[in-house]
């Protein structure tokens, strides 16, 4: 199978998996984003709250699309211009809207309230002893607050990006998916993008009362992936 055709093999699978997850997400009551506490999950379910249960499941199987226009191209579809509208009104409107428990953890962050103090040490700590369980050992990779999980399946291999050291969040990780050498079927993955709400998971709020749940949460995303992944690359040989 060459790169090409692997590719576009994953790339649809990839793309109706997550279309599934969305649809779960829904049907349950949002029981990942329930959970993650962060500015983006806020807005979208307060959004949700304000829909019928069809219009929710058709905002949220449309935001999924726009994350993987390639399989979109490849089963024939196309986003309609009606819905790349509706798809820049969902994310200005997220981009303009204030977030109440955002403005006030900056607000006493920036009075120096020690309640939203974070210690990036400890908080790395507990991300690679939760993750070790999943992963077993880094990779010698990284450095500071960045290191690399590589778990192979078959000839390939998902590998688990963790940050702690960022500028812009205190917490972030994605997964890469290696073909061969140093082609990937898909370059990131992880919980918000498959279920549509941001390129990239992370948080930007936390503080030391809730490390401990911001790492479970990502630990317990990268367990459901790792599981979902062999069955997502099956058959798909180098």
């Amino acid at each position: 199978m060459t790169f090409e055709q692997a590719q576009a093999e994953f790339a649809v699978r990839h793309y109706l998996w997550a279309a599934e997850e969305s649809r779960l997400e829904v049907e349950r009551g949002f029981p990942w984003l329930s959970q993650m506490h962060t500015r983006i999950c806020r807005l979208y379910l307060k959004r949700m709250a304000e829909l019928s249960i069809d219009d929710r499941h058709a905002l949220a199987a449309l935001l999924v699309k726009r994350f993987h226009v390639k399989a979109l191209k490849l089963l024939g579809e196309n986003l309609s211009d009606e819905e790349i509208t509706e798809i820049k009104h969902f994310a200005d409107g997220g981009a303009l809207e204030i977030d109440p428990v955002e403005n006030d953890f900056y607000q006493r962050q920036s009075k120096g309230d020690p309640t939203v103090k974070l210690n990036r040490g400890r908080l790395k700590n507990i991300a690679q002893e939760r993750l070790s369980s999943i992963f077993g050992n880094e990779d010698h990779w990284g450095g500071g607050g960045t290191w690399r999980y590589s778990t192979p399946i078959g000839d390939m291999a998902v590998q688990t990006y963790v940050d702690t050291g960022g500028a812009q969040h205190q917490l972030c990780y994605f997964h890469r998916i290696i073909f061969s050498g140093s082609q990937a079927l898909v370059e990131q993955t992880s919980l918000l993008s498959w279920l549509g709400l941001s390129s990239q998971t992370h948080w930007r709020q936390l503080d030391d009362s809730t490390t401990e749940e911001a790492v479970r949460i990502l630990a317990d995303a990268c367990s459901h992936f790792i599981c979902i992944a062999p069955k997502l690359l099956k058959g798909i040989v180098p």
